[in-house]
């Protein structure tokens, strides 16, 4: 899998991403993926920047959401 990190979108929404983050993501008893620890790439832009992690994976469900009912 190749990222564009020099041309890449935010996670959260569409605007150009400014920073990279890499997130390490444990298993909860509300995720799907129980016993899975996951690595995430999380990109944000000015907006976005001060955004915490679970708000960011929160906005990206909607982000894909809306970008699967086009």
């Amino acid at each position: 899998m190749n990222i564009d990190f020099e041309n890449a979108e935010c996670t959260a929404c569409n605007n150009k991403s400014i920073d990279i983050r890499t997130e390490v993501l444990l298993p909860t008893e509300k995720s799907h993926q129980k016993g899975r620890i996951r690595k995430m790439y999380i990109f944000t832009c000015p907006k976005h920047l001060g955004t915490d992690t679970e708000q960011m994976l929160i906005l990206a469900k909607v982000k894909a959401k809306k970008a699967a009912s086009k």
